[in-house]
């Protein structure tokens, strides 16, 4: 698991990514209702998904 504490002071490394223009319109319209930055809410995501990833699921057992 990341320990979100420390990895705030790590370096930080920059990645392209490249996703369709819907997707994108609709995390920036999503980021726009929230009031939040487009990195800030595609970070949640990421983080969701990682979070999900290291939970192993239910179907799997």
């Amino acid at each position: 698991m990341i320990d979100l504490d420390r990895a705030r002071f790590e370096p930080n490394r920059t990645i392209g990514v490249a996703i369709p223009t819907s997707l994108f319109d609709e995390i920036e319209q999503r980021a726009k209702l929230e009031l939040a930055s487009k990195s800030g809410w595609v970070r949640r995501l990421i983080l969701n998904e990682l979070t999900k990833a290291a939970t192993p699921s239910k179907d799997a057992a």
